[in-house]
């Protein structure tokens, strides 16, 4: 579910049923069910997925995934291993790359081979050219 604050009108949600196969997609408007495809991801499960996938060797990666009011599939090309320096340190990470059409968002994607494919650095751009850009600040980890 992703709720609004101020707007309760955009929140939306998804109800994944693997038991039947069906997703269930809930705006303020309407609701409605489609097939399930395996592997579906919603938004914030797919960040986490990265560390369950082996991606060396692999030239794409692909998946469904739901925003709530959508189901689209996400296809990622794979890319060599960078250096990558953040706040956090220095990392060696493959680099994915949605390869957006023009007048979709593009997605590119930093991960850290050495710490479970952990997203170091994303950068989302929007049709109109516009940037969200995330970068790993700290890291810590306790065994």
């Amino acid at each position: 579910a992703y709720q609004r604050e101020g707007d309760a009108g955009k929140s939306v949600s998804a109800e994944l049923d693997w038991a039947t196969r069906q997703l269930t997609l809930t705006t303020s408007t309407q609701r409605s069910q489609l097939p399930l495809p395996d592997g579906t991801q919603d938004r914030l499960s797919a960040m986490y997925q990265f560390m369950f996938l082996t991606l060396k060797g692999a030239s794409s990666l692909n998946f469904a995934m739901t925003n709530g009011s959508k189901l689209d599939n996400y296809h990622y090309a794979i890319g060599d291993t960078q250096k990558l320096n953040t706040p956090a340190g220095s990392f060696d990470c493959r680099y994915l790359d949605s390869q957006a059409k023009p007048g979709e968002h593009r997605t590119e994607l930093w991960l850290a081979t050495r710490h479970h494919n952990l997203p170091c650095r994303m950068i989302v751009t929007d049709p109109r050219g516009e940037q969200l850009t995330q970068v790993l600040s700290s890291l810590k980890i306790v065994p």
